[in-house]
């Protein structure tokens, strides 16, 4: 077992380097196990919906950058009290996706450390019935790439608010994250441990399970690679957001009088396929919109749904051209992502 010590904490770059090492594993290489940690971030899977998974408004204010994974399955919360594992395979022994060979010699590993880890009907780790571990898995050309959270010392009430669904309707297609109890492993050592000691007491199990471990740093040209493949992918709006299956968005915003505007707008390649707007009176029923909304709302058709791109849209058109009792900075807050 080859593993890989990679000490960099970029999200971006650290989903990257995944990918490179799964791409350019050699066939006659064995397998390759990484343990890494992330700076806090929300990380999605490949087929969701980051405005359906992450908290916008609270990951706005801390500033956490949300990354779209190569893998499926649901949105995960990381910071650096959580330990991440990734196993590479290049000939994958199971046909089928099976999660518990990767998992149980981490919950041998727990046991020797007096933790008693367990599986729940889902196949994720569990303390208690609270799961310490979201994994999930991509299948190429007979290759597996195996990667999951372990959640040792992680902040549990940024998780919760990093995760925790707004109050917008979407609607869409897109795999949905399943929610349960969580808790942090270090909760349950009978003798406190750091974050590098279980990392340490991981590799130690890996030896006990019969794989001579073979130790080296991440070469400078994989780092390399990894860097550019950030860059050039993962880091970008079309990734994150414009891989998003289509989806529907309904909102609302209400002024003091009680009047307001709703509005229903479709999503489709990141970009706005439509656009509707519905006037609100202080009764709460809704109103006809004016004809000079439709023709705003056509107007936006074809706009990118990020801030930047809708700022800019809204900026180039004349006052005259907004609906009624608006302005730029009103709507972009409506609009924003």
């Amino acid at each position: 077992m080859l593993v890989l010590d990679c000490p960099a904490t970029d999200p971006f770059v650290n989903l990257a380097r995944e990918e490179i090492l799964f791409t350019r594993i050699p066939d006659q290489e064995e397998m390759l196990f990484l343990l890494w940690r992330n700076a806090p971030c929300v990380v999605v899977g490949r087929f969701q919906n980051p405005l359906a998974e992450a908290n916008r408004e609270f990951v706005r204010a801390r500033g956490l950058p949300v990354v779209r994974r190569l893998s499926g399955g649901g949105a995960v919360y990381h910071d650096l009290g959580n330990l991440n594992f990734t196993f590479i395979l290049r000939h994958a022994p199971h046909r089928r996706i099976a999660y518990r060979p990767y998992l149980e010699p981490l919950a041998r590993a727990l046991g020797h450390l007096g933790v008693a880890a367990g599986f729940n009907t889902r196949n994720d780790l569990v303390i208690g019935g609270r799961k310490i571990s979201g994994n999930a898995q991509h299948h190429s050309q007979g290759r597996v790439l195996h990667h999951g959270t372990l959640l040792f010392n992680t902040d549990l009430d940024a998780l919760a608010l990093a995760l925790e669904p707004g109050a917008d309707r979407i609607e869409s297609k897109a795999v949905a994250s399943v929610r349960g109890r969580v808790t942090n492993i270090a909760e349950h050592l009978p003798a406190p441990l750091t974050i590098e000691e279980f990392q340490e007491a991981i590799l130690e199990q890996m030896r006990r399970e019969g794989h001579p471990l073979r130790r080296r740093p991440l070469a400078a040209e994989e780092h390399a690679a990894a860097e550019e493949l950030a860059r050039a992918k993962y880091r970008t709006w079309e990734w994150t957001y414009a891989q998003s299956p289509p989806f529907t968005l309904r909102r609302q915003r209400r002024r003091a009088d009680g009047t307001g505007i709703e509005l229903e707008l479709a999503v489709r390649d990141g970009c706005i396929a439509s656009l509707a707007l519905c006037r609100t009176g202080a009764d709460a029923a809704p109103a006809a919109a004016p004809e000079g909304d439709a023709a705003f709302a056509r107007r936006l058709c074809g706009c990118r749904f990020e801030p930047t791109a809708l700022a800019a849209r809204l900026a180039a058109l004349p006052p005259a051209e907004l609906p009624a009792g608006t302005d730029p900075g009103t709507l972009l807050a409506l609009l924003r992502p």
